[in-house]
């Protein structure tokens, strides 16, 4: 969001991606003073290593935090869904959350990092949980699918798809927030009647930044390096494959088929 974004030499927008320096899998990379943050000594390198991506969804829930008991839908298995999910257990531990998931091997995990109900489609579709769930009845219009009267009043969107993008809006209730986690994209015919006939608000969110955190201005990282000390969930179980850097190719085909490896964080 920077005014100078795109002008004088290539700049990275995150570290290990940058166009006129080594990336991430380089050998050597090259790192800004303020993009390089001390591990605590007593931290294990499984937990670490978490803190970029819980980074991404503290930042989502910093930016737009739920309110106290406000009913709260993260649509999304993989790691930065449940990022999102444990940022909100620690920072906005009052609200109820749910957590809606395809695959059903991550269902345990999301329990076990505060989510007051875990779903898949086995348990029916997102509409029809999600309809018993906040009391809400499902209409059908004339052309279309099915939404509810009623809804989550907080979406956080982890996924970006088009049909998860669908399936959100038409679960958020009349006047609620539906925050952009995923990285959506250019999403053919996505009906986006639901914002303005149910006056939805639609927020994005990229990458890490600034927080106001414990009444000062302090970065992401240092925020979530503290709660990783702190946090009594089981974070590092999100870290299911440790490679050597040699199998550098086992570990991207763990990574593009999590269903049959079970995976949701691959590291090396």
């Amino acid at each position: 969001t920077c005014h100078r974004f795109g002008t004088g030499s290539p700049k990275g927008i995150m570290l290990g991606a940058c166009s006129r320096l080594p990336g991430g899998f380089g050998e050597r990379m090259v790192a800004h003073n303020s993009q390089v943050f001390r591990v605590p000594d007593s931290m294990s390198d499984t937990r670490a290593v978490l803190t970029e991506p819980l980074a991404v969804g503290a930042h989502a829930v910093f930016r737009h935090p739920p309110k106290d008991g406000e009913q709260v839908l993260v649509v999304g298995g993989g790691i930065i869904a449940f990022s999102v999910l444990w940022a909100i257990r620690e920072i906005c531990p009052t609200a109820e959350v749910t957590l809606f998931t395809v695959e059903d091997y991550q269902l345990p995990i999301a329990l076990s990092l505060g989510a007051s109900r875990a779903w898949s489609p086995k348990g029916g579709s997102l509409m029809k949980q999600a309809a018993l769930a906040t009391s809400s009845s499902v209409l059908k219009p004339a052309i279309g699918r099915g939404f509810l009267t009623g809804g989550f009043s907080r979406v956080y969107d982890c996924v970006g798809s088009r049909a998860s993008l669908d399936d959100a809006m038409r679960v958020t209730d009349g006047g609620g927030t539906l925050v952009l986690v995923g990285a959506a994209g250019i999403l053919p015919s996505l009906d986006m009647t639901f914002v303005w006939s149910r006056e939805l608000k639609v927020e994005g969110t990229v990458f890490y930044g600034h927080e106001q955190w414990r009444g000062k201005r302090a970065r992401t990282f240092d925020a979530c390096l503290e709660l990783l000390t702190t946090t009594t969930r089981p974070v590092d179980s999100l870290v299911t494959h440790t490679f050597p850097l040699k199998d550098y190719a086992r570990a991207i085909d763990v990574n593009l088929d999590r269903a049959e490896h079970r995976s949701i964080k691959a590291v090396f």
